[in-house]
């Protein structure tokens, strides 16, 4: 016989698990509807150690589901357990409440008058509403208007413009010079002859016409006289005038025009009043009728619905019959 030979040798290392797994409820009470999906887990907070595990759910007699609408209908306590992969577990439970619509089974009023089934009827009264189509309301049954108007400017004999007074104030003639370029003549002008040496008539002529269009010279001494040059004089008034001319001087000394109000109107500082006074419009307000010396209306309100649950008593956990119950309107178990 050939004998057997081992040429290679393993060796592997293996980690127990030994950490429970934990499980707990996220809430002890759940309310779900008949037509809500989800896995039962869903409603529980769960962990592993390193062997991971897996989470199984089950009706009070020992039947396992899967999703929440597989509870029966009514209220419950469904354990679940987590199971780790070392095969350790924990196990914790909740209740699960379905909840529905109630059934409307009577109405009732907080105030009023049940009518009609289901509305509750009031009658309120009130006072009238006193109302102005202009003006303001005043001692309850009259209207008073504000009537303004522009205040009237009065300036005596000045000119008015806007609410100045303008008025005309001439002053000291004025003083006429020519600042050094000729003398007055009878006109009030500034007259002034250009004279110059000159060599030709070429350079008399080129120099007139330079400064006044034309002139003569005298070959004799050499002197060109050009024709006399005018010009309008400078006027000066005394501070604060202005020229007109070279004979006047004036300006214009503004002040406040006084303000007067129309006949009947009172001056309040800013404008022109004068109250008017006529009746008020009386009226109900909307929806009210006039009843004597109120306004009344009736008027309907739904009433408050009163909720039942309807569904016979169905068998919950242990056996024992339960029955819905409202709150508002919604039945839970």
């Amino acid at each position: 016989n050939e004998a057997m030979v081992c040429s290679d040798i393993y060796t592997y290392q293996a980690k127990l698990d030994e950490t429970d797994p934990t499980i707990s409820a996220k809430n002890a009470d759940n309310y779900i509807q008949q037509s809500t999906s989800a896995n039962p887990s869903d409603y529980f907070n769960f962990g592993f150690g390193i062997s991971s595990g897996s989470v199984s759910c089950k009706l009070p007699n020992g039947t396992v589901i899967t999703n929440v609408n597989q509870i029966p209908f009514g209220r419950h306590v469904i354990t679940c357990t987590a199971t780790s992969g070392s095969n350790r577990s924990k196990s914790a439970s909740a209740t699960f409440r379905h909840q529905y619509t109630g059934t409307v089974s009577s109405y009732t009023c907080s105030s009023g008058t049940l009518v009609n089934g289901n509305q509750c009827r009031t009658t309120e009264t009130t006072g009238y509403n006193y109302s102005c189509s202009k003006g303001s309301l005043y001692n309850n049954t009259q209207c008073r208007i504000t009537n303004t108007t522009s205040y009237n400017y009065d300036c005596g004999g000045a000119t008015l413009e806007g609410t100045r007074c303008k008025q005309y104030q001439s002053g000291k003639p004025p003083t006429l010079s020519c600042a050094g370029k000729g003398s007055l003549d009878s006109s009030n002008r500034c007259a002034y002859t250009p004279t110059n040496g000159a060599s030709s008539h070429m350079e008399c002529y080129n120099y007139c016409h330079s400064v006044s269009g034309g002139g003569s010279y005298n070959p004799q001494n050499r002197t060109c006289t050009c024709d006399t040059k005018y010009a309008d004089p400078t006027v000066t008034c005394e501070s604060g005038f202005t020229a007109s001319g070279t004979t006047t001087c004036y300006k214009y000394v503004y002040s406040d025009a006084k303000k007067v109000c129309p006949s009947g109107y009172t001056d309040s500082g800013s404008t022109c009043y004068k109250y008017t006074y006529e009746n008020a419009n009386a009226s109900c307000p909307e929806s009210y009728s006039p009843n004597g010396s109120n306004c009344a209306r009736s008027h309907d309100v739904g009433a408050t619905p009163v909720y039942s649950c309807p569904t016979p008593g169905i068998n919950g956990e242990n056996g024992a019959t339960i029955y819905a119950s409202a709150n508002g309107s919604t039945c839970s178990f």
